[in-house]
């Protein structure tokens, strides 16, 4: 059994697919990252980020061309609906409509939920996510993309004291922590 989330992104970002496995008391997390082939050494001088190594080690999927194709992500996205007993898929309202339509073109039948954005939806994950890793209960096989999304994070408060992670205030990417807490 297991849970995800998806962060998609626009055509040229990276999208992020996180699975997570309880395991009495501790959480196995697989994710799965995603940015267009072409153009990646360039991509990886501007970013200052070794996304070129990282596809060549197999933590980063390429999709052929300059953008990313919705349909790849659902590909895999039924793939693991099929092979792992996949509860349920957080995501995030932002071009999930492209997204489902891909998955219905494929005859893909995945159980998913809205996750919100916001504060009122985000501060439980960000305090849930905080205490498994204060707790050393989650396990992620040093996924260095997953490494990065996490180092790269910035907590937003709001005057009630309610916390998100903050993509604009961010160092960097932060994709693979925003599926994770989904």
């Amino acid at each position: 059994m297991c849970y995800a989330g998806l962060d998609l992104s626009s055509n040229r970002d990276l999208t992020a697919f996180v699975m997570v496995f309880p395991d009495e008391g501790c959480y196995h997390v697989e994710a799965k990252f995603f940015l267009p082939a072409q153009g990646i050494r360039d991509k990886a001088r501007e970013d200052k980020v070794p996304w070129d190594l990282w596809a060549d080690q197999g933590w980063l999927t390429l999709i052929d061309g300059p953008v990313i194709v919705p349909s790849v992500v659902a590909q895999h996205v039924a793939q693991a609906a099929e092979d792992y007993h996949l509860e349920l898929l957080a995501y995030d309202r932002w071009r999930i409509n492209d997204f489902k339509r891909e998955l219905d073109a494929i005859g893909a039948n995945v159980n998913m939920a809205e996750f919100g954005q916001g504060f009122r939806d985000m501060s439980p994950a960000v305090e849930k996510l905080e205490r498994l890793v204060a707790e050393r209960k989650l396990r992620h096989g040093n996924n260095p993309i997953l490494n990065m999304c996490a180092a790269n994070a910035v907590a937003q408060q709001d005057p009630a004291g309610n916390r998100k992670l903050h993509k604009v205030k961010s160092a960097g990417k932060i994709d693979g922590l925003m599926a994770a807490q989904s």
